[in-house]
């Protein structure tokens, strides 16, 4: 009998054990332990919020581990690319809108931060292709016809530049920016009739 009692008793306890273990508060998982059981979308917004708060190293190593896991995922290349502009690293930010735009040609904003990054490497040339390319996907993009038109003016191509500014004024009802514009053609035409 004592036996039976013991073999109860142990029993008991350890199904007393079991049940505390369930019961019991767990602990509270990181934020990472949390992304990496999500899905692609939920972790590059996680990896996002760490990377705007305290940690944004642990959420740039859960992109990169994203895009190391599933290369084709856009929006992860994407947002690595706004980071690494975000931080000066241009060449690598070029790298990954180029990959962006090698898996969706249509996603205008990469072509957009693309020709940027020209600009801010100095490569006008180059910016100015390819906010050429997105005026032939958009013709209605104003940013990309300002820093054509821009590029073009720098370049001394005023009447292209006057070109560009004007196609803004064609389409555009925000008054503010039509002001801005206007004045853009109304300099390029002081500089071409002072030619």
């Amino acid at each position: 009998m004592r036996k039976s009692t013991l073999a109860i008793l142990i029993t008991v306890a350890s199904l007393g054990l079991i049940v505390l273990f369930l019961v019991l508060p767990k602990q509270p998982r990181s934020k990472v332990d949390e992304a990496l059981s999500t899905t692609d979308d939920q972790k590059i917004a996680k990896a996002i919020e760490l990377v705007n708060g305290p940690q944004p190293m642990q959420g740039i190593q859960m992109l990169l581990q994203l895009v190391e896991t599933n290369p084709n995922n856009v929006d992860a290349h994407y947002v690595l690319g706004e980071f690494a502009v975000r931080s000066g690293q241009y060449e690598k930010a070029l790298d990954r809108f180029n990959k962006v735009i090698a898996l969706d040609p249509k996603i205008i904003d990469a072509w957009i931060y693309k020709g940027e990054i020209y600009m801010n490497l100095d490569s006008a040339a180059q910016a100015l292709n390819v906010f050429k390319q997105v005026i032939a996907m958009d013709s209605l993009n104003d940013l990309a016809l300002v820093y054509a038109g821009r590029l073009n003016e720098q370049s001394g191509n005023l009447r292209e530049a006057k070109n560009l500014y004007q196609q803004i004024l064609r389409h555009n009802e925000d008054p503010v920016v039509n002001d801005s514009v206007g004045k853009y053609i109304r300099n390029i035409d002081i500089k071409l009739n002072n030619k």
